[in-house]
């Protein structure tokens, strides 16, 4: 999926401000949240190791719920998030140089396979 049809998807479940709110401040404030909430299942799966078991089941759906808050934001603000993501790997990469992709970043941790997580559809 491309982030202009995913944003187009997640704005159509996006709600109306209420009267005289500023319509950036619900999806700011929940985007907040949901990275507390990422933050808090990282911290549990660090915590825990091996017996967190809905671990990588948990990070994959607190990402989703920042990624939509991310899309709702992007929306608010007039802008295409398929070109904030653009212009965003094209500053990270004068920036910074390639990674290895041998290091031991904490996207080579192991996770419990998704299929054993307790309560994911099968």
């Amino acid at each position: 999926m491309d982030f202009k049809r995913y944003q187009e998807a997640a704005v159509k479940t996006l709600q109306p401000p209420a009267d005289g709110t500023d319509p950036v401040l619900v999806p700011l404030l929940g985007l907040a949240g949901e990275v507390g909430s990422l933050t808090t299942a990282y911290k549990k799966f660090l915590r825990d190791g091996p017996a967190f078991e809905q671990g990588k089941h948990q990070l994959r759906e607190e990402l989703g719920d920042v990624l939509w808050y991310v899309a709702a934001l992007a929306h608010r603000f007039g802008l295409d998030l398929d070109d904030v993501a653009a212009a965003n790997l094209e500053k990270t990469k004068d920036r910074w140089r390639p990674t290895p992709t041998t290091s031991t970043s904490p996207s080579t941790r192991t996770f419990p396979p998704t299929s054993n997580c307790p309560g994911r559809p099968r």
